[in-house]
């Protein structure tokens, strides 16, 4: 597994062309094995994604180029097909709710490189209360893998494996209970447990990574930041002395009460919108971005790669999770 910090931008550079017509169908396996003496007997399907429309894009042949990855079966029947074929008669009369946030494959053009992202939480339910037994929010990276395929089968296998670990399980005692309409809204009730969403204003400084910025907890004083009109981030060492500090040091800054975040391109303003925090932001389809632009960006970008140029700026906000960026929107040259 990869955290999300650490994919880069290299699909930009990869994909060559994309066809709007051909697709590739995604289905779940059959389990390998039964569970034994599960505690629940039922399941129902929330589907909280951004974008039901596809669950990714990978790159079919060279006829082709790349395309998108669709579900023929929807997810929910699919989802629920398996958790049926993973009981016996033993299982007992507990019920159980699965909720899909994410769930996309992106595949190289030279299929060297695959990555599949899942986030999902399961939820216990009792009476009209719900407590999570297990969540999974990962993005793995299989190198040198043999094709779609196998790409396709390492998402079935993870998607199997996380719902047939929680057969067996029951929410910790102390896990929060939350109603029907508050696991709808999870995303929210996550945000409003960071400093970063809930405060109403951003604590001024230097942050060198985003689980500081959620946290507001700066790294590093700022004596002079994008604010101030150079695009030059300063702070003060050990011994007194103002020194510029290196953009692939910063994940963001505040100054002046104004937060910033390194786009790997400069600095973009972050506003609010909503629960939301957005920036506009230029992505550029160059070499030096496989090594100035770490973000964990990559399945939000195939918005980028599909909708616009690798020269268009664009609206993006942040991934209350990762610190990640999320596509919203084309804006233009």
């Amino acid at each position: 597994m990869i955290k999300p910090l650490l994919l880069t931008l290299f699909l930009l550079l990869s994909f060559s062309s994309f066809a709007q017509r051909e697709t590739e169908d995604f289905q779940l396996s059959a389990p390998a094995a039964k569970t034994a003496a599960s505690l629940y007997n039922t399941m129902s399907y929330l589907d909280s994604r951004g974008d039901t429309s596809n669950l990714g894009i990978v790159t079919k042949n060279i006829l082709y180029g790349r395309v998108y990855v669709i579900n023929k079966i929807p997810m929910k029947v699919q989802v629920l097909n398996l958790f049926n074929q993973l009981l016996d008669n033993s299982a007992g009369a507990g019920e159980l709710l699965f909720q899909l946030r994410q769930f996309n494959f992106v595949a190289s053009s030279h299929g060297e490189k695959g990555f599949f992202q899942l986030r999902a939480g399961i939820y216990s339910k009792t009476g009209r209360e719900y407590r999570q037994v297990a969540f999974i929010d990962t993005i793995a990276l299989l190198k040198g893998f043999e094709g779609i395929k196998a790409l396709f089968n390492y998402g079935s296998t993870l998607t199997t494996d996380f719902i047939a670990s929680t057969l067996k399980k029951v929410p910790e005692a102390s896990s929060q209970p939350f109603s029907y309409d508050e696991v709808v809204n999870i995303a929210n009730i996550e945000k409003q447990r960071l400093p970063l969403y809930s405060s109403h204003g951003f604590t001024e400084g230097i942050y060198s990574n985003y689980n500081s910025f959620k946290m507001q907890v700066p790294d590093k004083k700022v004596i002079e930041g994008p604010e101030d009109g150079n695009g030059i981030v300063k702070t003060v060492n050990e011994k007194g002395k103002v020194v510029w500090v290196a953009p692939k040091q910063i994940y963001a800054v505040v100054r002046k009460g104004k937060p910033f975040i390194n786009t790997g391109f400069g600095f973009s303003p972050l506003t609010r919108s909503g629960t939301d925090l957005l920036f506009k932001g230029h992505v550029e389809a160059a070499p030096k971005a496989l090594d100035v632009l770490a973000t964990g960006a990559l399945f939000g970008l195939m918005g980028v790669l599909t909708m616009g140029t690798p020269t268009d700026t664009y609206e993006m906000k942040l991934d209350h999770l990762t610190g990640g960026f999320i596509y919203q929107r084309v804006l233009g040259k």
